[in-house]
């Protein structure tokens, strides 16, 4: 599936950054016509590094893998580590039972009704798109004012404050450039 994913891109004139661990290189399983192949040491490498050069994730249909990779990444967008959109293409309905889990994990208490609807999801790869670009993702900023509201909370009742520990909190900002990315491939 990456293969071919990797093929029409290439046939319509987009750049393809490649990811793999070293040990599957030697299996001869790499992509040989990508514009850039990038080899890691292992798999936690190859998602660290994808991670770092994506600017929204996409699930197609695959294996536990690509189930694996997809929970990451989502676990990631909800967390904080990363301030980027996630879908599943469910072409043929093929996520349509990982959807029904995880309605079942937000009734019985698991996922948050935000949690839920971070995971944009579409039959049509233009609609996908998209709903990335306008996907909701959760607050930085509002989850670290809590975060630092319990810490000058806590500290007081010490008689320690932020100010005279010397710490400095910044809030990341990431620049999201889905559009540029999906017109520069299209075109």
């Amino acid at each position: 599936m990456m293969g071919a994913l990797a093929d029409a891109a290439l046939a319509q004139g987009a750049d393809v950054i490649g990811v793999i661990p070293r040990n599957l290189v030697e299996k001869e399983v790499a992509h040989t016509g990508c514009t850039s192949l990038r080899v890691v040491e292992s798999m936690h490498h190859r998602k660290a590094m994808m991670a770092e050069l994506a600017d929204a994730f996409i699930a197609l249909p695959g294996g536990w893998g690509t189930l694996e990779e997809f929970s990451e990444v989502v676990t990631w967008t909800q967390l904080n580590i990363h301030l980027k959109p996630v879908g599943l293409l469910n072409k043929w309905g093929f996520w349509d039972h990982v959807l029904r889990w995880a309605e079942h994990a937000h009734e019985a208490g698991f996922l948050s009704m935000k949690s839920l609807k971070m995971v944009s999801v579409s039959d049509d790869p233009d609609a996908l798109i998209r709903a990335l670009q306008v996907a909701e993702l959760p607050d930085a900023a509002e989850k670290l004012g809590k975060l630092q509201q319990r810490v000058v909370s806590s500290s007081s009742r010490t008689g320690m404050h932020l100010s005279t520990l010397g710490l400095h909190v910044a809030v990341p900002i990431f620049a999201i450039g889905l559009v540029a990315i999906w017109r520069r491939s299209r075109f």
